[in-house]
């Protein structure tokens, strides 16, 4: 979908929906710290198809139609349109509704979102801080310890299909993070993301 070509767009700017908050610097570093200070294991996890967990688009958006992706859709025929009935990748206000519903799902379970950033949030057991978690759209990054951490990673697991969770090494936010397992040090490389840069032609003179 093209989110500029949504028929509702302005409605939707007008309501707020197309603002969703994302983890910032500040917060991915403190983050990186807590886990490292406390002598956690750096864990990573992104979820798959993570827009179609937040449900049905509103019903006064409805219907939504849509002419099917490059290639069409096996078992249709070219030339039909399809009517979107979930959030998907590609409308506006989908990373808003996809963070209400992760957001609302990790309170459940205990996480507590940072006052100062959503997207960072804490979990405690009887006060002591056993855990920390970043989130950025579908991805997120935590560490912790204790019974209380571990059955509030495997709920959120059991919630949201995650195709990947990597211990100790892993990108996120796309950076490449990598922990020493014996001293819990955590380093950050973006050389990945550099060598993936096109060049920029520039016309001298300009």
């Amino acid at each position: 979908l093209q989110g500029h070509l949504d028929p509702d767009l302005d409605a939707k700017a007008l309501e707020g929906r197309l603002q969703s908050p994302t983890l910032n610097q500040l917060s991915r570093m403190t983050l990186m710290q807590i886990i490292a200070s406390y002598g956690w294991d750096l864990e990573l996890g992104d979820i798959k198809g993570a827009f179609l967990e937040s449900g049905e688009i509103d019903a006064k958006y409805r219907p939504l139609y849509a002419h099917q992706p490059p290639g069409g859709i096996p078992g249709l025929p070219s030339d039909a349109v399809i009517e979107v009935v979930g959030n998907v990748y590609g409308q506006n206000d989908a990373p808003a509704a996809w963070h209400t519903t992760f957001d609302s799902e990790a309170q459940k379970i205990g996480w507590v979102p940072s006052k100062f950033d959503k997207c960072l949030y804490t979990l405690r057991d009887q006060g002591k801080l056993v855990g920390i978690m970043g989130v950025h759209v579908d991805d997120t990054a935590l560490g912790g310890e204790g019974t209380v951490f571990r059955n509030a990673v495997q709920s959120l697991r059991k919630r949201f299909p995650y195709r990947k969770w990597r211990v100790n090494s892993g990108e996120f936010c796309g950076a490449f993070y990598k922990q020493d397992v014996k001293t819990k040090k955590i380093e950050m490389s973006m050389s990945k993301f550099a060598e993936g840069l096109n060049a920029a032609n520039i016309k001298k003179g300009i």
